[in-house]
């Protein structure tokens, strides 16, 4: 295995870093709106104001058109072979097409709430759909810039936006009540989209019309594979509460599974945008033939993603019980049960994401949407198997005997293209087997039993090869020459 790192390479690690540590202020900003918040406008309000969020996130998503896949797959090709003038010309093509989808899906919006929420006012659900048409725009320069290897502005457009919307929604709801609100999303896009503008500037032509459809059209149909795909999986971790509602009859069921997903989504998403922030680097590595790059990143990858997982695998089923009961209360006490469960799906998610990301860098869309298409299938069959017998548990284990097949099945596509060893990833999980005892075959306190694991599982680890320090040295000196 290499000990060096090329520019390239040292750029993308330092663009995941601080990826890390925008999530980690999201995060915060996310705890203080919460608390905050829903406080301030009482449960009548709040509700109306979350749902008409929800609503617009989804007409947002399905205007996407599967822009991360594209930047990621092309831009790179570009900038290799020095093609700025056919870069702005695509971007430029991109931006108008996204101008209007995204005109398209703020009308959509606002005849469907008119028509379903008829008691919301007309003023609110206006600003709210140029809301979408705002953030489908500006999701164009992000996105181009996570095709530039500049990852750490692509996750800046999140992190802007979660830090403002506390102060912003605070002070327009003050002003003028939900229209203000509504008004502060609004302005939070307007500054979102002049950023990612500026920084964009130099490769992104003003839209025009006509678009040059023969142009776009490999673009367009490379994207909308990635898009399908990544409807289904919006499907997979959207339909869990409804379907547990359904099979079960009981919406205590669906609220308890509605919580512990969640937080297993909020990992799983952090985890995407983290291996995603890789993604321009394995496409240059893939147009060079650069296979031997490709394997030993791989490995670095399903190696540190195998050792995260487990250290919260442990720490989940040592200290779920105390923390659901401390921050949710007695009532919610079956969640707690729940998270170490869905923490196995996340720790069996690791060579499918690495596989979901390989699948993009080598044109193999076919092996993602029939993943994504698989992977649905298994959650619906063995939840409504499961749910009945098991209730909220039941569709915890649908959830990782389906991300479980979609990680074996994206794993097998991708080795058709590009071979590597999925080993360093498994023996990092073998390792935590192993010290699985020092977790459950004593009744010490939670947090003793994951500190003990902790010190163990991470001695042997460094004792064994399984995790290798002169990796981690290599990731921090590159950190350290980016700052």
């Amino acid at each position: 295995m290499t000990e060096t790192l090329t520019g390239e390479s040292r750029q993308a690690v330092r663009n995941v870093a601080i990826l890390a540590v925008q999530r980690v202020i999201q995060i915060a900003a996310d705890l203080l709106y919460v608390a905050l918040i829903t406080r301030i406008m009482g449960p009548q309000v709040f509700g109306q104001f979350s749902t008409i969020q929800s609503i617009s996130m989804w007409f947002t998503i399905m205007s996407g058109l599967g822009a991360v896949s594209l930047m990621t797959r092309y831009v790179p090709e570009f900038v290799q072979r020095g093609d700025v003038a056919g870069l702005r010309k695509l971007t430029g093509s991109l931006f108008t097409l996204r101008l209007g989808t995204g005109l398209l899906g703020a009308v959509l919006y606002f005849g469907f709430v008119n028509l379903w929420l008829r008691e919301l006012d007309n003023v609110v659900v206006l600003f709210v759909a140029f809301t979408i048409l705002l953030r489908i725009a500006s999701n164009l320069p992000f996105t181009l810039l996570l095709g530039l290897n500049q990852a750490s502005r692509w996750g800046a457009a999140e992190m802007i936006r979660r830090v403002l919307m506390f102060p912003l929604t605070y002070a327009g709801y003050a002003w003028a009540g939900l229209r203000g609100a509504c008004a502060a999303l609004l302005l939070i896009e307007g500054v979102v989209l002049c950023l990612g503008l500026w920084w964009s500037r130099e490769y992104v032509d003003p839209p025009s019309l006509p678009l040059d459809r023969p142009f776009l059209k490999p673009y367009l149909q490379f994207s909308a594979v990635f898009f399908a795909s990544n409807v289904l999986i919006m499907f997979f971790q959207q339909g869990g509460a409804p379907l547990v509602r359904l099979v079960s009859g009981r919406y205590a069921e669906a609220g308890y599974y509605s919580i512990a997903f969640g937080g297993y989504l909020a990992g799983a998403y952090a985890l995407w945008k983290l291996v995603s922030g890789f993604g321009p680097m394995f496409t240059s590595m893939q147009i060079k033939g650069d296979v031997e790059s490709v394997q030993v990143w791989t490995s670095r990858l399903l190696r540190a993603l195998a050792i995260c997982s487990v250290l919260v695998t442990g720490f989940l089923y040592a200290c779920a019980h105390p923390l659901v009961t401390l921050m949710l209360g007695q009532a919610y006490e079956p969640v707690a049960a729940l998270l170490p469960t869905l923490a196995l799906a996340g720790l069996a998610s690791g060579p499918g994401t690495i596989a979901r990301m390989l699948a993009v860098s080598y044109d193999l869309g076919r092996i993602s949407i029939q993943g994504a298409a698989l992977q649905l299938a298994v959650f619906i069959v063995l939840g409504c198997i499961l749910i009945p017998r098991a209730g909220s548990m039941g569709a915890c284990l649908a959830v990782v005997a389906a991300t479980t097949v979609f990680s074996l099945y994206g794993t097998w596509g991708i080795q058709g293209r590009v071979t590597y060893s999925i080993g360093p990833w498994g023996g990092a999980v073998l390792l935590g087997a192993a010290c699985s005892p020092l977790l459950w075959a004593w009744n010490g306190a939670g947090p003793v039993r994951f500190a003990l694991f902790l010190a163990v599982y991470m001695g042997a680890a460094v004792l064994l090869g399984v995790a290798r320090l002169s990796e981690g040295r290599l990731l921090l000196q590159a950190v350290r020459r980016g700052a």
